[in-house]
């Protein structure tokens, strides 16, 4: 067989004429084929490696999970000489030369931290637009109908494009110009606002909207409250006020809305006539709605009444007969004077009955409302519209890109959360993440349940009401399971759409607060009963997969310990699930709690570094979270009982106790000093407090006596 094949080979050679034998054929072909894998593997690599350098340092790292805390804090703890029995925080976040016991503000450069939320909701929204992005298409699908929705306002930014006659058409929908609206009566006044807030999802002055109605479950009832456009309108106008530019971008707007040239309109020349009597009348609203240091909760409570004793706010202004008559036409149902409606500020109902009924002339009160929907639908419609706002600053074009885009991406995320977080969560957030965290919500839970029962100082009734408030307190992770799918969002969505029609229906979930679930925060939501883990915060540095439960339970199991805690919360832990205010406490039980809130109250506003500010009076039911918070979730992660067996954190040699306490502590850590405005203490104070509270913190790093973080006096937390 051998010489057969041999003697073929001669003979194939041969006939070739040239001598060329195949040996030598294949060996060509080998070098051939090297070459060419050698090339193509070059142009991979260096592809990939473009692709990669443009990733990582022009785009960055997209998923939200990529963050490694570990680096991150090794390098904030890297030159640190402070003593962390004195400071934590400064320890932990950086800028530890200089310190003292008085726990000053960060004013080192040396390591510029961003503020954690803000650096992880900035990944969230990239990775949610590219989701949106890749999502596009022409289904009826709730994944791809949000996708479009964003993907045609976003168009608005990107193109420049203007569509002021849409503005102008939907705007005469309600007979509404500017600046000189038509006269109206007020009953027609009154009808404009309802529909557009009923009908439309436009809240300007108030926010009328159908709820859940928590007092007879699987039905409806109407909601009036604060419109969230206000708060976003008050921090927008603050910064025009501060530029000097307010009067100047309404005049600006005036002219682009009315056809004219979009030059820079000067104040008080050439403006809008309307302006002045727009901005007093804007001075006057924001003023009786806004929170202030005064008074930092104005009329914020929940309440029933029936339709029938609005008069006791509204009158002489407005009659409970006016209100139904006008709500009655947008509504597929006729409401009658008995009927229960759900409202959570009287100051608010109040102040909109004396502008549409005081006087006999709203012509500035529809002036105001056109000017505000006029803003609310400019990103959605004209980009000069929006250019108007930031026309006087440098890089006005892409300031106003920003902004249509955000606005653009919290429109999508406000109208269909459940979709908005399906298409994010599919590819980007992993089951085992979620089954994680639940398994960790629900370790808490225990925790402050046996915590509740071991108490002392509280009675059998007052633990009965707390723990049957735990029991029932429904849980979300991640996403409700109505946008576990296609399935089961277009199930949930025609609901949504027609609900105003099911006001006396059965079949509305009642879990389903319409939170979006891309915001990275967590949420106690009184009435509805339910804590909101979004799956935006189950990321670094809140979550970190494969890290030691140590870590975790410090940084996510606090969070999740400060929500439960809010179920006692001293503010909105009295409501109960049917949206009623009730005290559950018995009197001893509650005389018993109000003084370790004085006492926690005190350990704040007395504490080195509040800077004199009241943190203890004015944050008290959110400290009062943070440091409840913080005992269970150091209480659940001793009893989940898994060490590390390795330390992320190498050179420092942190134990797992004391990582804990540095998981718990990083997700603080900002540039930013306090806000005297806030309602939440600032983060240097988050920190340390709760930590100072627990012995067990000073045992971890070994605190003696007489130290800052080792005080001799301590509060109990509930």
């Amino acid at each position: 067989m051998a010489s057969l094949i041999g003697e073929g080979r001669e003979e194939d050679s041969d006939s070739s004429g040239a001598g060329f034998s195949l040996d030598t054929a294949r060996l060509l072909w080998l070098r051939y084929g090297a070459v060419v894998s050698f090339l193509t593997l070059l142009l991979f690599a260096v592809g990939y490696g473009t692709s990669y350098l443009v990733r990582s340092y022009i785009f960055g790292c997209i998923d939200p999970g990529c963050m490694a805390p570990n680096a991150a804090l090794e390098r904030s703890l890297a030159d640190v000489q402070g003593d962390p029995c004195e400071d934590f925080y400064g320890y932990v976040c950086g800028g530890g030369r200089g310190r003292t016991r008085a726990f000053p503000a960060i004013s080192t450069k040396r390591d510029r931290f961003d503020a954690r939320l803000q650096a992880l909701q900035q990944k969230v929204a990239t990775a949610a637009i590219l989701s949106l992005v890749l999502e596009e298409g022409d289904s009826e699908l709730p994944s791809q109908l949000v996708s479009r929705l964003f993907l045609r306002c976003a168009q608005i930014a990107f193109s420049q494009l203007d569509n002021l006659d849409e503005l102008r058409s939907f705007l005469h929908r309600f007979h509404l110009s500017w600046p000189d609206p038509m006269p109206r009566s007020k009953l027609e006044t009154l009808d404009v606002m309802v529909a557009l807030s009923l009908d439309w999802g436009i809240p300007v002055l108030f926010q009328l909207s159908v709820d859940t109605y928590f007092k007879r479950r699987g039905y409806r009832i109407l909601h009036l409250s604060a419109s969230p456009y206000v708060t976003d309108w008050f921090t927008a106008r603050n910064a025009l006020r501060q530029k000097g530019t307010l009067r100047a971008y309404i005049e600006r707007a005036s002219l682009i809305l009315n056809g004219l040239a979009p030059v820079q309109a000067q104040s008080g020349r050439g403006g809008c006539k309307m302006a002045s009597i727009v901005l007093e009348l804007d001075n006057h609203i924001l003023t009786a709605v806004m929170p202030s240091l005064v008074d930092p909760h104005p009329d914020s409570d929940l309440l029933y009444l029936q339709i029938g004793q609005m008069e006791d706010t509204t009158t002489p202004y407005l009659s409970a007969g006016e209100w139904l008559k006008v709500i009655n036409e947008h509504l597929p149902i006729e409401l009658g004077m008995a009927d229960e409606m759900f409202l959570t500020n009287r100051r608010l109902l109040r102040l909109v009955a004396v502008l549409v009924g005081s006087v006999g002339d709203t012509t500035a009160l529809l002036a105001y409302v056109t000017w505000h929907v006029t803003r609310i639908l400019a990103f959605a419609s004209s980009f000069q519209l929006s250019h108007a706002e930031f026309a006087d600053e440098r890089g006005s074009d892409y300031a106003t890109l920003g902004h249509i885009i955000g606005h653009c991406y919290s429109d999508a995320n406000t109208v269909l959360p459940h979709a908005f977080s399906y298409v994010f969560n599919r590819r980007w957030l992993s089951k085992a993440i979620v089954g994680n965290a639940t398994a960790m919500v629900n370790t808490i839970r225990d925790v402050a349940k046996a915590t509740i029962k071991a108490l002392s100082w509280m009675d059998d009734e007052t633990k009965r009401h707390a723990v049957e408030k735990l029991t029932t307190l429904a849980t979300i992770v991640g996403s409700p399971q109505s946008a576990a799918d296609e399935g089961a969002l277009r199930n949930l969505y025609p609901w949504l759409r027609y609900s105003k029609r099911f006001l006396r229906f059965k079949g509305s979930p009642s879990e389903e607060a319409g939170i979006p679930l891309t915001m990275v925060n967590a949420f106690y939501l009184p009435v509805y009963h339910v804590m909101i883990l979004p799956a935006a915060i189950l990321y670094p540095p809140f979550y970190v997969a494969n890290y030691p439960d140590s870590y975790n339970f410090g940084a996510l199991g606090h969070v999740v310990g400060h929500e439960i805690t809010h179920t006692f919360d001293p503010e909105v832990g009295l409501y109960d699930r049917d949206g009623i205010r009730r005290d559950w406490w018995t009197p001893t039980a509650r005389v018993m709690f109000e003084s370790k809130l004085a006492c926690l109250s005190g350990l704040y506003r007395d504490i080195p570094g509040s800077g004199g500010a009241a943190f203890g009076d004015r944050s008290l039911p959110e400290n009062f979270a943070d440091s409840g918070g913080m005992l269970k979730a150091y209480t659940a992660y001793r009893a989940a009982g898994r060490p590390s067996g390795g330390l992320p954190f190498g050179r420092h040699g942190l134990t797992d106790e004391q990582l804990f306490f540095a998981g718990s502590c990083f997700k603080w850590c900002s540039n930013e000093g306090g806000n005297s405005s806030s309602r939440y203490s600032p983060p240097r104070l988050r920190c340390n407090v709760p930590l100072l509270n627990m012995p067990e913190f000073a045992q971890a790093f070994e605190c003696g006596a007489g130290k800052a973080m080792n005080p001799g006096t301590r509060c109990d937390s509930l």
